[in-house]
């Protein structure tokens, strides 16, 4: 078996995370198509953390279980990043992962599909946080819809 300093592994890693950003920014044919958002708060927790930088894209089709960018109802100058839960004639059912410490569509209600931005893809910052959060592989599952601990939905 071979031995590999940790250090290349990362830097394995991070060279291949890199040529993943670069190759969905040039299947995407524009920057346009990408959206770089920063989370606030812990609704989305654990998740997404405060802090944490997410890529979200533009086009496609959301489906429940996805995580969004969405206009705040509220403050349409403010973007939310949520969990779409139901997605409807109606709009789409936002909740955040953290019941305890999100203002979602059980304060607001459904928000409508013209007022989604994009689905988050990949957390690429802080470095300890990358992951890949969109895109399925065919066959598997959304993850599971947060539940509310009250029972309210």
């Amino acid at each position: 078996m071979a031995r590999v300093a940790a250090g290349a592994v990362t830097t394995a890693r991070r060279a291949a995370q890199g040529l993943a950003v670069a190759a969905l920014v040039a299947v995407a044919g524009s920057a346009r198509a990408l959206l770089r958002v920063e989370v606030e708060g812990s609704s989305m927790l654990p998740t997404l953390a405060p802090g944490d930088h997410v890529l979200a894209w533009r086009r496609g089709r959301i489906r429940p279980g996805d995580l969004v960018v969405a206009v705040d109802p509220r403050a349409p100058a403010r973007l939310v990043v949520k969990r779409a839960v139901v997605v409807g004639p109606a709009g789409l059912v936002l909740r955040g992962d953290n019941p305890a410490a999100s203002t979602d569509s059980r304060r607001y209600g459904p928000v409508p599909a013209s007022r989604v931005v994009g689905r988050v893809l990949w957390c690429y910052e802080p470095p300890p946080r990358r992951r890949w959060l969109g895109w399925r592989a065919p066959g598997h599952a959304s993850p599971p819809a947060p539940r509310d601990p009250a029972g309210r939905g």
